[in-house]
């Protein structure tokens, strides 16, 4: 019986991706949002088959396609983390970045990933260094991630999301050590500097510049250990 009805959930997410194929981006909007309303009908947690099509989405060579279906993996992950949590989620959204994805949807998948990790700051989740979202999402060297990345980062200061200074740290550490993109590195702190001194919550304003400040102190270095 549960083989029977796995293969049926199967079939029936198979042809939900089918339909998102149709040459016409309106209708592949109105797919994708069918496909994700059927996750909701699944039970509880997802099976292996639904992150097979969600990945089969977030690759889709469709723009309308796989960015939409990044905003709504964030969404789902975000209200629903008994069907998929974040911790799960973010891996399917940081996969497609490794295949050199356009800098559009890379930017799609960059905010999906700043939405998503900024819900689970706020329900206490912390990243390892290893794990950390932003730096795999740098490290992957896809166009149009440094600027998104650094946009994002600033967002967060300037929205003082829950443990957003300890977050950040690696980043921004990674992002200062990085070889041969300085250029980034100082945008990225400039940007979230502004988003500090601007931000309406003194306490994560002063911890973020303090921050910076340190960081300060490792500009470069890897640039300096590889000559």
């Amino acid at each position: 019986m549960a083989s029977s009805t796995a293969a049926s959930n199967s079939a029936a997410l198979s042809r939900l991706v089918d339909r998102t194929r149709v040459p016409d981006p309106t209708l592949q909007r109105h797919a994708v949002a069918a496909f994700f309303r059927h996750l909701l009908s699944l039970p509880a947690p997802l099976p292996a088959a639904a992150h097979d099509a969600v990945s089969a989405l977030l690759t889709s060579p469709h723009p309308a396609v796989s960015s939409h279906a990044a905003a709504s993996l964030a969404r789902l992950a975000a209200s629903h983390q008994d069907l998929i949590s974040p911790g799960l989620a973010l891996p399917l959204l940081l996969a497609p970045l490794a295949a050199s994805p356009s800098p559009r949807l890379a930017s799609c998948l960059l905010k999906a990933i700043a939405a998503l990790t900024a819900c689970a700051l706020r329900s206490g989740s912390r990243f390892p260094p290893r794990d950390h979202p932003f730096v795999q999402a740098l490290a992957s060297g896809a166009d149009g991630t440094g600027t998104e990345l650094s946009r994002q980062a600033a967002r967060m200061v300037a929205e003082g999301v829950d443990g957003v200074v300890v977050f950040l740290r690696p980043f921004v550490m990674f992002s200062v050590v990085r070889k041969g993109d300085a250029a980034f590195a100082r945008d990225l702190i400039g940007a979230m500097a502004a988003a500090a001194a601007a931000a309406g919550k003194p306490g994560v304003a002063i911890a973020v510049l303090k921050m910076l400040e340190e960081s300060m102190l490792h500009f470069g270095r890897g640039d300096d250990q590889q000559g």
